[in-house]
């Protein structure tokens, strides 16, 4: 599972997820950003439609029970 920042100080979010499209990156992604949500939302999109797997959003500055609460979505039932 890979948590993406949509801006890195020295690449572009969106740039990333070409590069993880292009050497088949089967694992998960959860995108994340302290940005404007709507930028948020559309990156997400962008990594759906380049046949990414989306396992969520969260926004920045998220708390650790929020990415405790992902994590345990995408386990399932215990």
């Amino acid at each position: 599972m890979l948590f993406l920042d949509v801006f890195m100080p020295d690449r572009d979010g969106l740039e990333l997820l070409g590069l993880l499209q292009k050497h088949v990156y089967d694992g998960q992604i959860v995108m994340m950003s302290g940005a404007d949500p709507l930028y948020l939302n559309i990156a997400a999109a962008s990594a759906k439609a380049r046949g990414l797997r989306l396992a969520g959003i969260l926004a920045k500055p998220c708390r650790k029970r929020e990415i405790e609460d992902l994590l345990q979505r995408l386990a399932g039932p215990a």
